[in-house]
C-alpha cells in the first residue's frame, strides 16, 4: 500500500469512527401526522397515547382480537397503499407472537386508516410469520415478502399485491448452512445486486443473477459500537447514501447509520428517534408518548423517504398480559425526505472537504498532480439517482464548468420494460472548483416536441459545444415513452447564449429515423463532422460531414469492428481518438492520424457513454457505472506506448479543468 492510500485509509476510518455534530439529526425530519378521524381516549392505551387517532395506520381498535406488529408499506399500481404486519391473538398478551401470522391491510390514504385482509400465505403452516418485511422486485417479477424469526428467513412472491402467496424458498448465505434469519431488512441496490441486513449488523450481499434468496456473501458489520442490544434494522438507499435505523431495545433508542457504498464504513449520525421525545405529533400540536416504538420501515417515493412505519406498544411488553386495554399497532408518520437527502448531501460535502483539507496538509512520500481531490462518486442526480451520458461544457457567462447529462428515471416507481429510462429530461450540474465537486442546478430549459407530446416526451445523450459565441446541443429525442427499444428516435439541433435556454433549429437530416447519441468536432480542415449512432445501419457507428453545423451529409460508417453507441471524439497527444460503448465488447478505443483511418486498440475502457476533456496537457473521462441507479465518476487517461489508458478508480484522481472556454477543434 502507498503512502497516499494509507493517509486515504486512515481518514476513512477516522470519519467512520466518529459521529460528527449536526444542528439536526433523523428525528427532525418527521412531519405532523395528519389527523384521518378524529383524536379520541375513547380507545385501548395508556394516558401517554391520548387523545390518539386511532384511524392511523393498523390497529384493532377494540382490543378485542389483534395485536399488530412490524410494518411495511408499499404503493400499488392501484393507486392504494399495501401494508404487511404480522398480527396474533391479543389475549396472549405480548408473547403471543410466538404464534403470528403475516397479514396485508389496504388503504387509499398512506397513514390510513388500514382494513386487515387476512393471512397472506393460509396453506403454509397456516399463515406462520413474524418480522414481515416487503419489497416490490426488479424487471417486472412482482413483489416479495420476507419473514424471520419464527421461520428461518422465508421469502414468498406474487404478482399481484393481492396474492396469491407462493414460498420461493429460504434466505441463504454462504458457508452457513444452519443460517437462520432474524430481523432481517432487505432491500435493492442501486447496482441491482439484493442486500439484507439482519439483527446482528452484518451487511449481505446476494447478486442480481443469484436473487433474492442468495446465497449471500458476508461483507463487514455496520452497527457502531459501544450501544447496547441493537435489533430492528431498516436499510434504505436514498440521496447518494446508504441509510440504516436500528432501534436499542433496552434503551428505547434509535440510531442512524450512513455509508456512501453500503459495505464499509457505516457513520453513526446520531438520534432517529425516541419515544420519550415530541416527534409522533398530530397537525394540531397534540403529541403521543408510546412506550415502546420499534420494527421501523420506510416508504419511498421519487427517491425520497415519505412515510416511516413503526410497531407502537402502549406499555412495557410483560406488561401487556391480553384482555386488557393494552396492546400495539402498526403507525404511520410522514417524513420530509427531500429535506433530509438535501442536508444530507451537504454534510457528506463538508466532511468530504475536510478530508481533501486533512490529505492536502498531510505530507506523502509521492506528490499527487495538481488539482483538487475528486468526490467519489463524482456526481449523483438527486432527483432519480441514474445519472447518464455525461457531456461538460466550460460556461464562462457563470465561470464555471457544467455538466449535461439524460437524468434516466431509476427511482420511477410502476413501470413496466425500459419505461423509467424513457421519459427523461436533461440535467445539469455545475461545478467551480475545477471539476472536483458537483452541485445540481435543475434540468437544461429545453421545450422541443412539447407541443405535442407535453407530457411524455424523452431526451437523450446531449452533445453540447460553443462555437463562435454560442452554444450548439445535438439532442436525442424519442416522441413519447416506451417500454422496449423500438421506436423512432432522431437528433435534434438546439442552440443557446446561456447555455441553460436553448431554442430548436429542428431536426437533424441523418436519412434515418433511428439515430441517437451525437457527437461533434471540427477537423483541422475547418469541416465539422458528427459521430453517432445509426440503428437502421450495421455496424451502427456513423458519421456525417458538415460545414456549418447546420447542413449534414451522411459519410457512412466511421468504424467496421464493433456495432456501439455513444461515441466520443478528441485530439490528444498528437492524435486522434474514438471511444464508444459497445455493450458486452465493452468500452472500445480506436486512434487515427486523420479522423478517417482508425486502428483498434486492445485495451478497452471501463465505464459506459461518457465525455473525454482535455484540460492544458491532461484529459479526464467521465463515464457513468453499472446499475439502473448509478452516479458519474471520473479518472485521468494518459497515453502510453501508443495506447489510450485511464487511470485506477480505486485511486485518488485529482481535478484541475481550467475555466478556460474550449471549442471543439
Amino acid at each position: 500500500m502507498n503512502s497516499l492510500t494509507r493517509i486515504f485509509a486512515a481518514l476513512a476510518f477516522s470519519i467512520a469512527a466518529s459521529s460528527p455534530a449536526a444542528d439536526k439529526t433523523l428525528m427532525d425530519y418527521f412531519l405532523p401526522t395528519p389527523i384521518i378521524g378524529a383524536l379520541t381516549t375513547n380507545v385501548w392505551g395508556a394516558p401517554g397515547v391520548f387523545p390518539r387517532d386511532p384511524q392511523n395506520g393498523l390497529e384493532d381498535q377494540t382490543m378485542k382480537q389483534w395485536c399488530y406488529w412490524d410494518g411495511q408499506l408499499i404503493k400499488g399500481t392501484d393507486g392504494k397503499y399495501h401494508l404487511f404486519a404480522s398480527r396474533w391473538d391479543q389475549a396472549k398478551g405480548h408473547n403471543g407472537w410466538f404464534g403470528s401470522v403475516a397479514v396485508h391491510a389496504v388503504s387509499d390514504n398512506p397513514v390510513g386508516p388500514y382494513v386487515d385482509r387476512g393471512i397472506c400465505w393460509p396453506d403454509s403452516l397456516g399463515g406462520k410469520g413474524h418480522n414481515v418485511t416487503a419489497l416490490v422486485l426488479p424487471n417486472d417479477e412482482g413483489y416479495a415478502v420476507i419473514v424471520s424469526e419464527t421461520r428461518p428467513g422465508a421469502v414468498f412472491i406474487s404478482k399481484s399485491l393481492d396474492g396469491p402467496w407462493i414460498m420461493k424458498g429460504l434466505l441463504t448465505v454462504t458457508g452457513q448452512t444452519n443460517w437462520r434469519a432474524s430481523n432481517v431488512s432487505v432491500m435493492i441496490r442501486p447496482d441491482g445486486d439484493y442486500m439484507i441486513v439482519p439483527r446482528n449488523g452484518q451487511v449481505m450481499i446476494s447478486k442480481a443473477a443469484d436473487g433474492i434468496c442468495g446465497p449471500y456473501q458476508i461483507v463487514g458489520p455496520a452497527y457502531p459500537k459501544g450501544i447496547p442490544n441493537l435489533e430492528d434494522p431498516v436499510v434504505w438507499y436514498s440521496g447518494g447514501l446508504y441509510h440504516i435505523v436500528v432501534n436499542s431495545w433496552s434503551t428505547r433508542t434509535a440510531y442512524h447509520l450512513t455509508s456512501k457504498d453500503g459495505k464499509t464504513n457505516w457513520v453513526n449520525r446520531g438520534l432517529a428517534y425516541d419515544p420519550r421525545k415530541d416527534f409522533v405529533r398530530y397537525t394540531d400540536g397534540t403529541v403521543n408518548h408510546w412506550d415502546k416504538m420499534e420494527r421501523p420501515g420506510v416508504l419511498l417515493e421519487n427517491g425520497h423517504v415519505k412515510y416511516f412505519t413503526l410497531a407502537a406498544l402502549d406499555v412495557e411488553k410483560n406488561q401487556e398480559r391480553g384482555n386488557d386495554t393494552h396492546g400495539s399497532k402498526v403507525v404511520v408518520i410522514p417524513f420530509d425526505g427531500e429535506a433530509f437527502d438535501r442536508d444530507m448531501v451537504k454534510t457528506i460535502a463538508a466532511e468530504d472537504a475536510a478530508a481533501r483539507t486533512t490529505l492536502a496538509q498531510t505530507p506523502a512520500t509521492n506528490s499527487p498532480p495538481p488539482g483538487k481531490l475528486a468526490a467519489r462518486p463524482l456526481f449523483r442526480d438527486p432527483p432519480f439517482d441514474a445519472p447518464t451520458d455525461p457531456v461538460l461544457c466550460f460556461n464562462a457567462e457563470s465561470k464555471k464548468w457544467f455538466m449535461y447529462y439524460t437524468q434516466r428515471r431509476a427511482t420511477a416507481t410502476n413501470t413496466s420494460g425500459v419505461e423509467w429510462v424513457h421519459g427523461c429530461n436533461i440535467g445539469m450540474a455545475e461545478s467551480s472548483d475545477g471539476g472536483a465537486t458537483w452541485t445540481y442546478r435543475g434540468n437544461a430549459d429545453i421545450s422541443y416536441g412539447k407541443d405535442i407530446h407535453p407530457n411524455d416526451y424523452t431526451y437523450w445523450a446531449p452533445e453540447v459545444i460553443w462555437v463562435a459565441g454560442t452554444y450548439h446541443m445535438y439532442l436525442s429525442y424519442v416522441p413519447g415513452i416506451f417500454n422496449d427499444w423500438n421506436h423512432p428516435r432522431e437528433i435534434v439541433h438546439l442552440t443557446s447564449k446561456d447555455g441553460i435556454k436553448w431554442n430548436s433549429l429542428g431536426k437533424v437530416d441523418l436519412k434515418s429515423e433511428r439515430v441517437i447519441d451525437a457527437c461533434v468536432m471540427q477537423l483541422p480542415s475547418g469541416l465539422w463532422r458528427m459521430w453517432y449512432k445509426d440503428e437502421r445501419r450495421s455496424p451502427s457507428l456513423s458519421y456525417a460531414d458538415s460545414p456549418d453545423l447546420n447542413h449534414w451529409e451522411v459519410k457512412g460508417n466511421a468504424v467496421t469492428n464493433f456495432s456501439g453507441e455513444g461515441p466520443k471524439a478528441f485530439h490528444w497527444q498528437g492524435k486522434f481518438w474514438l471511444i464508444a460503448d459497445c455493450w458486452r465488447n465493452g468500452m472500445r478505443v480506436w486512434s487515427s492520424d486523420d479522423c478517417r483511418n482508425w486502428k483498434l486498440q486492445p485495451e478497452p475502457l471501463f465505464g459506459s457513454h461518457g465525455d473525454v476533456v482535455v484540460s492544458g496537457d491532461r484529459a479526464w473521462w467521465f463515464y457513468f457505472g453499472p446499475g439502473r441507479r448509478t452516479a458519474v465518476e471520473v479518472v485521468e487517461l494518459k497515453v502510453s506506448e501508443g495506447k489510450l489508458l485511464p487511470g485506477d478508480p480505486k485511486e485518488p484522481t485529482y481535478m484541475d479543468l481550467k475555466p478556460v472556454r474550449e471549442e471543439e477543434r
